[in-house]
């Protein structure tokens, strides 16, 4: 897509995400935060515009796949902010509805009887939820966000999200390795395994994020 771009004469910038990457390890990406996304898009483009100057026009556009679809509604929201002329946004499978798709999955993943299938399916669940609660942490550092989200154990399991800069495979395999174990001595079946608070997405802090902090699914723009 990006080769496509430059050689139709777009200019693409690649935003420097809030706390991506950082190589310390200390800080915190705020995954999912919208309004973060939204800043570091608006400040690309107008540092890209003002590095390049008159070699490239005043009009911008944004796109953005899962993640990056997310960070392109946010990018939409906050356009006026870049005082550039906004074209418009293209989100493709966006993260605008966690809770929805968290539900459905686990749903889904609940009704299948093979359990080496739900490990698998539950470890990339998790690692997500993982990555939303260390995006909350970076809002909200002085609250217990891991153990609001997740039961103890798994709620140490879910603080390695936090500015460690992991794939999300990587991270993965952090959840997996419990799971297997229990189903082992739980005979054959992951019934009763400490996974998620029920409930959790009622918490005032969740709700925040939940409600004001990822992108509306009605017209909004």
């Amino acid at each position: 897509m990006i080769d496509s771009f430059v050689q139709a004469g777009y200019v693409v910038v690649a935003p420097d995400y809030e706390g991506l990457g950082e190589p310390s390890g200390e800080e915190i990406h705020p995954f999912l935060h919208l309004k973060s996304a939204a800043y570091s898009i608006t400040d690309a483009v107008v540092a890209t515009k003002n590095w390049l100057g008159n070699k490239v026009s005043n009009k911008w556009v944004v796109v953005g796949a899962s993640q990056g679809g997310h960070a392109a509604l946010g990018a939409a929201q906050y356009a006026a902010r870049a005082n550039m002329d906004y074209k418009g946004a293209v989100a493709l499978a966006p993260a605008n509805n966690l809770e929805m798709i968290e539900s459905l999955s686990d749903l889904a993943v609940a009704n299948n009887k093979d359990v080496q299938a739900q490990i698998n399916s539950y470890m990339v669940l998790d690692t997500l939820t993982a990555y939303m609660a260390a995006g909350m942490k970076s809002a909200y550092p002085t609250e217990p966000v891991y153990s609001i989200v997740f039961k103890s154990p798994t709620d140490k399991i879910a603080e390695k999200a936090e500015g460690k800069n992991q794939c999300l495979i990587s991270m993965a395999f952090n959840f997996r390795t419990p799971m297997r174990t229990y189903a082992r001595n739980n005979e054959g079946s992951l019934v009763g395994y400490p996974r998620k608070n029920e409930g959790y997405t009622q918490h005032p802090i969740v709700r925040q994020f939940l409600d004001k902090d990822l992108p509306p699914t009605t017209d909004a723009y």
